[in-house]
């Protein structure tokens, strides 16, 4: 924006309580600051907590402000992967993404519930290349809840096939993100506008 703005970064655990990380700008579950006008902030986790700690996000101003979360995986030994995906802004019940489970990939999916005080029961259907069902889940999310699995672990009956996956709310705000897997790279990847419904 042509003038400088300020900004609030929350962090949420998987239950949907604030959450502290510790990052180049503090430990803490919320961090403010002011950007100059066209100017920029970078803000990392340390990346070295034990357990791994799961939890999301919320960039909350009032200006028009961007941003692009970049993933790292850092093992001893082997090579550095990172994928970059910019800050999703919109509101959502109903979206649908592609998964390919063929020769040893899988999808990772993340979602966060972003209306505060509702849970929400999030539907999933899921379809082959034919666009045949395959199978169906559900579960509830909590508000301001996330939850992060492997669609793989999660459903081995979706190994070696490609298709995609229907994820729907009702009374809720959703919003998702999937991580491609394949020999330890990475890439992400978020629900595309065509394929969006609100």
């Amino acid at each position: 924006d042509s003038s400088a703005a300020s900004f609030t970064l929350r962090f949420y655990a998987d239950d949907g309580t604030p959450v502290a990380f510790p990052t180049t700008s503090g430990t803490s579950s919320t961090i403010t600051g002011t950007l100059s006008a066209h100017g920029s902030k970078t803000i990392e986790t340390s990346g070295t907590a034990v357990p791994l700690t799961q939890g999301w996000a919320y960039l909350d101003t009032p200006a028009t402000m961007g941003g692009t979360a970049i993933f790292r995986r850092v093992i001893s030994g082997q090579p550095n992967y990172e994928s970059s995906e910019a800050l999703d802004t919109g509101l959502g019940s109903h979206f649908e993404m592609p998964f390919d489970h063929l020769n040893g990939a899988a999808t990772g999916f993340a979602i966060v519930n972003q209306t505060a005080g509702t849970s929400g029961v999030i539907s999933l259907i899921f379809r082959d290349e034919n666009g045949n069902q395959v199978l169906t889940d559900s579960f509830t999310l909590v508000g301001l809840g996330h939850n992060a699995f492997t669609l793989t672990q999660k459903y081995p009956q979706l190994i070696g096939l490609r298709g995609t996956f229907e994820v729907s709310t009702t009374g809720v705000y959703i919003n998702l993100l999937a991580l491609h897997f394949l020999n330890g790279s990475f890439t992400a990847s978020t629900p595309l506008a065509s394929w969006q419904w609100q």
